[in-house]
């Protein structure tokens, strides 16, 4: 069995998250902060803390980003935490400088 040096077990996704995510399904925009370039997206996840993106470019998003919900108009500065199989899971940062 693989241990974190504490001798505990690693912890599991859902350990790590503080605050409880909820499954949601909102059309977004991914948008590049330093550039005028958008990607759609689906927010599939969501919580205080950071969210789940699906979209078929997530190998295009760079590290740091603005997600636009299309029906709330809200944005949150974000940074990609990992992406695989079309999905993105994000952080969200106070500002669009962390």
């Amino acid at each position: 069995m693989n241990h974190a040096p504490t001798g505990k077990p690693p912890m599991t996704e859902r350990e790590r998250r503080r605050a409880r995510r909820a499954r949601v399904t909102h059309g977004a925009t991914i948008d590049f902060i330093d550039q005028p370039i958008s990607i759609d997206c689906t927010v599939s996840d969501l919580s205080s803390g950071g969210a789940r993106l699906q979209t078929e470019h997530a190998e295009h998003v760079p590290h740091s980003f603005e997600i636009a919900v299309n029906d709330s108009n809200e944005v949150y500065p974000a940074k990609r935490v990992w992406y695989a199989d079309g999905q993105i899971g994000v952080t969200f940062v106070e500002s669009k400088d962390e």
